[in-house]
C-alpha cells in the first residue's frame, strides 16, 4: 500500500488568534506575534499513530522536514521523501508535493 502524507506545517494557526488564514508571510508572522503555534504537526503525527500496525505494508510518500518527514519519523516510519531544494514552504508547495507524489505512483 502507498500513502501521499502531506503536512501543513502553519495549518490553522491564524484561526486560532482571530485571523482568515495565514497566507503570506506577512499574516503568519502575525499570527506568531500574537501567540499562534503550529498544531498541524501533533494532530499529523496523531493519524499515523493510527497506521502504526499497517508499518510493514505501507510506503509512505512525503515532503522533507516539517512537511511529513519529521512527523513519520517521529512515529517510527521510514517515510520515501520527495526531494526538494527548498527550505521555506507555502499553499503551492502543498499542491506541488500532492501533485509530486501522484507522478509517483
Amino acid at each position: 500500500m502507498k500513502l501521499g502524507f502531506i503536512v501543513n506545517p502553519i495549518a490553522g494557526m491564524g484561526g486560532r488568534v482571530g485571523l482568515k488564514g495565514t497566507d503570506g508571510p506577512e499574516v503568519l508572522e502575525k499570527a506568531r506575534t500574537l501567540g499562534a503555534v503550529p498544531e498541524s504537526p501533533d494532530k499529523a503525527k496523531k493519524a499515523l499513530k493510527v497506521l502504526l500496525p499497517l508499518k510493514d505494508e505501507l510506503e509512505i510518500y512525503t515532503y522533507p522536514g516539517n512537511m511529513g518527514e519529521e512527523e513519520a519519523n517521529d512515529i517510527g516510519f521510514e517515510p520515501i521523501v520527495l526531494e526538494t531544494e527548498k527550505n521555506n514552504f507555502s499553499p503551492k508547495d502543498t499542491e506541488e508535493a500532492a501533485k509530486r507524489w501522484l507522478r509517483k505512483e
